[in-house]
């Protein structure tokens, strides 16, 4: 129970209380908390202290080091493992897609199925999440007829990680196919269906999509306006952006963050609106960074506003003045607009900036 709710202090005083007759069952408990919660240094002390272990504490160990990025660690409690499970093999999967090794997170999939384990739910979520990140379909299609030919439930769960893969490799008419097929959706299957419509040009449809979302109950959150909010910029709905922007706070009491905001700078930046971009980030109640001028002043050059553009660029040379792409984006900016001494000029500066960073090394 104190390890549920987090209370390691009283867990572990409990433990060494009663440490002379606790069981396994008391050591995995203990390893475990700690493992949830990120301390995997503590977990392993009572780890190696253990007098018996069984394949719970070992898979509480490689998840808990798989979890905070030491997936060596991880592999090297695995390949100690006296007997692995779906357990064992799914936490190396999720610790590698996690952290981003997607190709490896495959491997160690492949190699559990040839191993004859039947993968558990946490693997193939990680494994076809894995896929989503590669934008690599055909392996994703492939987990997708393994679920099928196996008889896997399609819960809210797995059929979301289908949902993100669909959605992000491109093929929106699977995505509307597995969606339609869900017994049950939360509101994490809504926003990732009004995602995947959203970065496939599909603005209207996941407009239609939120309002349908309404009539369930469910109450959007978050993400669910960062879906929106990139669907009406992706599509040039510049009134809705802007509409839903408003009711975000007014109706739903959702307190905008910055991708939100940057949502709308996009928004009015693909839309050559870049002035009213300007006015809008001046009214930001959160300070803007590099990054969404940089964007913005992309943006500019792209719709030939060359004298906001300006205007941008150097604001983001005195946010970063050490920043070789920000002097090359002014450069192109010039050079849209044929002002061939302003290019020049900006190149003789990089080169300066360049002896200057040569002299201190």
């Amino acid at each position: 129970m104190y390890s549920s709710f987090g209370d390691m202090d009283s867990a572990r005083a409990l433990f060494e209380e009663r440490s002379a007759s606790v069981d396994v069952v008391s050591w995995t408990a203990l390893i475990a908390g700690y493992s949830d919660r990120g301390d995997v240094d503590s977990a392993r002390r009572f780890f190696d202290r253990m007098p018996e272990r069984n394949k719970v504490s070992w898979n509480a160990m490689i998840a808990g080091y798989a979890r905070v990025g030491s997936l060596e660690e991880a592999m090297r409690l695995f390949n100690a493992m006296p007997e692995r499970d779906a357990a064992s093999w799914g936490a190396l999967v999720s610790g590698c897609e996690h952290c981003g090794r997607c190709a490896e997170a495959l491997g160690f999939f492949q190699e559990m199925v040839r191993a004859g384990v039947r993968p558990n739910e946490p693997a193939l979520v990680s494994a076809i999440s894995a896929c989503a990140q590669m934008r690599a379909l055909e392996k994703g299609e492939w987990f997708h007829r393994l679920i099928n030919q196996e008889n896997y439930e399609v819960n809210v769960t797995l059929g979301t990680s289908l949902l993100d893969l669909y959605g992000k490799c491109g093929n929106i008419d699977r995505a509307r196919e597995v969606f339609n097929g869900m017994r049950a959706r939360n509101v994490f299957a809504w926003n990732t269906m009004i995602a995947g419509l959203a970065l496939n040009g599909c603005g209207k449809q996941a407009l239609t999509l939120f309002w349908k979302m309404q009539l369930t109950g469910l109450s959007p959150n978050d993400v669910t306006f960062v879906a929106l909010l990139t669907s009406c910029s992706h599509s040039g709905l510049v009134e809705e952006g802007l509409r839903f922007f408003d009711l975000m706070a007014r109706v739903y009491g959702i307190r905008p963050l910055e991708e939100h905001y940057g949502c709308i700078i996009d928004m009015l930046g693909r839309a050559g609106m870049m002035r009213e971009a300007m006015d809008f980030v001046e009214t930001m109640p959160v300070e803007p960074h590099p990054g969404l001028w940089g964007a913005l002043a992309g943006a500019c050059g792209i719709h030939g506003d060359v004298k906001v553009g300006e205007e941008l660029g150097k604001r983001l040379i005195e946010l970063e003045p050490g920043h070789g792409g920000r002097y090359a984006l002014l450069s192109n900016l010039y050079a849209t607009a044929l002002r061939w001494d302003d290019v020049a000029m900006i190149q003789d500066v990089v080169i300066i900036l360049r002896i200057l960073r040569f002299k201190k090394m």
